[in-house]
């Protein structure tokens, strides 16, 4: 797998764990999917060659 594809697998994944954060009542699920969310992100950036200070 190549890192164009890779990207697009972990964009694709940032995506549906965006949307599943918000799509459940039980606070616990939103919480893990929002968690999930975030790390993706966290990936996407150091993909991307983004850098956050802090």
């Amino acid at each position: 797998m190549d890192l164009k594809t890779f990207t697009a697998q972990i964009e694709l994944m940032h995506q549906e764990a965006l949307r599943q954060s918000a799509s459940y009542e039980d606070k616990w699920l939103n919480t893990f999917h929002g968690g999930r969310e975030s790390a993706l992100d966290q990936v996407l950036k150091l993909l991307k060659g983004e850098r956050r200070d802090g």
